[in-house]
């Protein structure tokens, strides 16, 4: 039971933390999949299936792109739910993708009462910087935005974590096999679906044949994921290396150029 009430504290203070967004350091690292599977392995005892279950909702959100701030999927309370519960009921890595998608929405309405209710911390600022009150500018950036995703955060995840192993064991104990079984093809889906994603959202076909090379080596010469990237980092160095050298070439033409053609002094 002390465990239990642990891992859901843990998930809820992931969760807020990962989810304040306070800049663009370390709070996004927070939030992903495999964050929470680490913390998990450590306080469950099973690294290698924690680990296994944050790559599957990796790959599976790994296209999702905000845009114009508008958040499709909250993959931070997707993990934080789905991982520690799918861990203690025993359930497969797909059954793991598969409980992290109601979540993943859910956390989207959460997201937006967030917006709707820090919109009047905005005009509180507002009045504070009219009768130039920094102090009071400063709590409603730093204080009352915190406490108004905690509020909205914490509780959520604590108690989807604490109660949401037991009904969701009692669920899936009590399912049919062919909905399992469907639920088994459905999570081994997404993480193509999330690959397919990326690749459009990269847009770069010259990139194209080092996924397909990797994705070869993977199925046709058996090698691990590890081992693969293990071998596209000096890839990917010499590509950079490649780019910014070609930026740099451009640069320094086009700064010529703007020499040439400046008018001389008379």
């Amino acid at each position: 039971m002390e465990n239990k009430l642990l891992i859901a504290i843990v998930a809820g203070l992931v969760y807020t933390i990962g989810q304040w967004r306070l800049g663009n350091g370390v709070f996004p690292i927070v939030r992903r999949p495999l964050t929470m599977a680490f913390i998990c392995g450590l306080l469950m005892g099973n690294m290698q299936d924690a680990m296994i279950m944050g790559c599957y909702l990796t790959l599976a959100f790994l296209g999702i792109v905000v845009v114009g701030g508008n958040l499709p999927s909250d993959v931070g309370l997707a993990s934080a739910v789905a991982i520690p519960v799918a861990l203690a009921t025993g359930q497969s890595p797909e059954m793991a993708l598969v409980i992290a998608t109601p979540f993943s929405v859910i956390g989207v309405f959460i997201d937006q009462l967030r917006r709707i209710i820090n919109g009047f911390w905005v005009t509180a600022c507002d009045k504070h910087a009219e009768e130039l009150d920094h102090k009071g500018i400063a709590r409603c950036v730093w204080l009352y935005t915190f406490l108004t995703n905690f509020v909205l955060r914490f509780p959520t995840a604590f108690a989807l974590v604490y109660f949401g192993t037991d009904a969701v064991d009692f669920i899936l104990n009590n399912l049919p096999a062919w909905v399992t079984n469907g639920f088994s093809v459905a999570g081994g889906v997404l993480p193509a679906f999330g690959f397919a994603l990326t690749l459009i959202v990269i847009g770069k076909k010259s990139l194209y044949p080092f996924f397909f090379i990797g994705f070869f080596a993977t199925k046709l010469m058996g090698l691990s994921t590890i081992y693969v990237a293990a071998f596209a980092i000096p890839f990917v160095i010499a590509v950079t290396l490649k780019d910014m050298e070609k930026e740099k070439l451009l640069l320094n033409k086009f700064k010529l150029t703007t020499t040439l053609n400046e008018p001389e002094d008379e």
